[in-house]
Order: structure tokens, then sequence, then C-alpha cells
């Protein structure tokens, strides 16, 4: 049996990139940043979740399924830097080479962990190919990710191969 990874990623707003991109002064707080760059996301496209180049990974919650066991964890905390989350992350992918399962994993998850591993400098060496398949199919062609799902899996878990 194939391993299957259930993945999902918390994130916060990157307050360095939001202050680059819109040319904020550092005396401006944090809390001013996000409300800067809600108030310019609302008034482009109605709302204000931010594009997914302006999240920082803070936490990545696993669940685990294999031939022998039942894993759940989360890769993170307050003393964990994102680049080491990131590294860990994919060194599991490495390492099980599972069948990846996300909510929103084409729209949200996986754009994003592309965009912070280019912000902080990891290599895609190692990562696994199935993977890196999946992020030029994600940004050349999403319609081509959505297929009907095997009986066994609920409807709501949205399949990334």
């Amino acid at each position: 049996m194939i391993p299957t990874l259930i993945f999902d990623l918390e994130t916060i707003p990157d307050i360095k990139s939001i202050r680059r991109l819109y040319n904020l002064d550092e005396t401006l707080s944090d809390f001013d940043v996000v409300n800067i760059a809600n108030f310019k996301r609302r008034q482009k496209v109605g709302h204000d979740f931010l594009p997914v180049h302006l999240h920082q990974v803070v936490a990545i919650s696993c669940v685990l399924k294999t031939d022998d066991r039942l894993e759940v964890w989360t890769l993170g905390n307050e003393e964990t830097d994102e680049a080491g989350i990131l590294k860990h992350f994919f060194e599991g992918l490495d390492k099980y080479s599972p069948n990846l399962v996300s909510w929103n994993g084409s729209g949200f998850d996986l754009p994003v962990l592309n965009y912070r591993m280019l912000a902080n400098k990891i290599s895609s060496e190692g990562i696994p190919h199935a993977v890196l398949i999946f992020f030029h199919l994600a940004f050349s062609n999403p319609s081509i990710l959505y297929s009907p799902l095997p009986p066994i899996i609920p409807s709501f878990l949205f399949f990334i191969i």
C-alpha cells in the first residue's frame, strides 16, 4: 500500500514581504502593516484574504497512514523557523513518497509551499518528483487535478497525486 499523507498548512501574513511590496516604513507596527495589506486587498478584489505569496508557514499538521500505523503530528512551534518546518515536511515526503491529500491543496497549500521554498532558498533537490510535477501542473493547468475520487475516500477530501 502506498502511504497516504493528509496535511494542512497554518499561515500568518508575511510581514517582511508586505513591507517590501508596499514600501512600508519599518516604524509601522506589524499590526498596521497587516491592516494596510488587508485594506489594499479589499480595494482590489473585495475581500482581505491575502494572495498565496504573502503567507508565511507557521505549522503543518499531518496524518500519515501506512500499512502498519496511523500517526498524527504538527510540524512547528514557537521556536521553529519556517525553513525548518518546510525542510522537515519535504524530508517526510522524500522518506515515504506518499499520496497527498489536502483541502484546497492545489489552490493554497502547495502554491504557498512553492513560494515559501523560494523565499527560504530551499532547493528542490530531494523533493519527490511527483510533487514537483504537481507544482508544474497546478500552475500551468489547475483543472487537470480534478478527477472523481475513489468510493472509499470521503468527498470532502481532495486528492493531490
